[in-house]
């Protein structure tokens, strides 16, 4: 990993003296202002590649988020060195066309990483919704899944297939007013454990119907918002 960090600042660094050798090793160092201007923009363009990953949104949408940046910003200084090499070759005598140019290509540039900064903000919190909503079928199906294979008996072992197949083919999608049927799920589950482990046949049919109506009545709650 270390290599790899390296290697990137190598590249960046040699790229960065390519740009200083053609602007001053090719054209020499003498320059009107619309030549230093777009040198200038240049040079800040490459620094915001190099930067603006670091705005990349934490968390599990993160590589997504921070290849969309590098994309934009990579497009944004390919478009500004075409752009920032023709002033300097052609050199025209005022300023106010390279600066005003260059100066709306940056606004262009942060308008696009403002969009795509509140689109990944709005994924991510996306993803972070769905992470939660799915941490109810999948705790309470492996749960029953670690109970199906304790339990004693075929009319038990039924029921909690049962409980099983209804759970974790249940929405993923939640919301404030389900949130206290799931957590009593979670707790009989609890119960539903002790008496598989105990074998009591009655406090397992007393907690297999339950939180069969409990999750029934979640379904059901869920099925009448969507």
């Amino acid at each position: 990993m270390k290599k790899v960090k390296t290697l990137k600042i190598l590249i960046n660094l040699a790229i960065l003296l390519l740009i200083n050798v053609i602007y001053f090793g090719v054209w020499g160092l003498d320059h009107s202002a619309s030549a230093w201007i777009s040198y200038v923009f240049i040079h800040f363009s490459f620094l915001v590649v190099l930067v603006a990953p670091f705005l990349a949104e934490k968390g599990t949408q993160y590589v997504m988020s921070r290849n969309s940046i590098y994309t934009i910003t990579s497009t944004y200084f390919a478009v500004e060195f075409v752009i920032g090499t023709i002033f300097i070759v052609w050199s025209p005598a005022g300023y106010k066309l390279p600066l005003f140019s260059q100066f709306a290509i940056m606004i262009g540039f942060v308008v696009a990483l403002f969009i795509n900064a509140i689109a990944d903000t709005y994924t991510a919190q996306a993803a972070e919704r769905h992470q939660d909503e799915m941490v109810y079928i999948r705790g309470c199906s492996m749960k029953l899944k670690e109970l199906l294979s304790e339990v004693k008996g075929k009319n038990n072992y039924r029921k909690i297939q049962k409980l099983y197949d209804l759970i974790s083919t249940s929405p993923a999608r939640s919301c404030a007013t389900t949130k206290s049927l799931e957590n009593q799920v979670v707790r009989e589950l609890e119960c539903l454990e002790n008496a598989v482990r105990s074998e009591n046949d009655v406090l397992i049919d007393a907690s297999v119907n339950k939180i069969e109506r409990l999750a029934n009545e979640r379904n059901r709650i869920l099925q009448v918002k969507n």
